[in-house]
């Protein structure tokens, strides 16, 4: 997703955190079409957001209740927390994104190979399972709205 030419680069409030405010600028540009947007957040952000409030003083974090199968969300978008992504005040450390709009395409293979040579002595046997797959963002530039003025991507990342 960080690659995608389609994806809109939103600039950070303040360098090397993360504002309130970024969440609601990235929110403005996210496109309004089909599919329910996700926010995919390096979990070194986790202290930070988990405290945010809002101009009112309200936690724009809610942890959700696993035990009803509510997720957690920000600013009412379910969160997905990883360790992939840029850690806090890095491009793409907070992603919004829809991920419908993300066409994967299945490569080659499943391609098996299985050896019982290396490990014979132990009694064991190898598998390898290789696959290609490639995915890319079907949008190739951000979309203009009507207005003629106005961009707007499926995929949204803090600069």
């Amino acid at each position: 997703l960080r690659r995608s030419p389609g994806a809109l680069r939103i600039a950070r409030n303040t360098a090397a955190t993360v504002r309130y405010v970024d969440f609601l600028n990235m929110l403005a540009v996210l496109y309004d079409g089909p599919g329910d947007p996700i926010w995919i957040i390096n979990q070194s952000l986790m202290p930070t957001i988990m405290t945010m409030t809002d101009p009112n003083n309200n936690y724009i974090y809610n942890g959700g209740d696993a035990t009803k199968g509510v997720p957690a969300t920000l600013l009412g978008i379910p969160v997905k927390w990883n360790g992939k992504t840029p850690t806090l005040g890095n491009e793409g450390d907070v992603v919004l994104a829809k991920l419908n709009y993300y066409m994967i395409k299945p490569g080659a293979g499943p391609f098996i190979a299985i050896s019982e040579h290396s490990r014979f002595g132990n009694n064991q046997t190898q598998f390898r399972i290789v696959a290609r797959v490639d995915g890319q963002l079907w949008v190739r530039d951000p979309l203009l709205l009507e207005d003629g003025v106005t961009r707007v991507s499926p995929v949204v990342i803090l600069q």
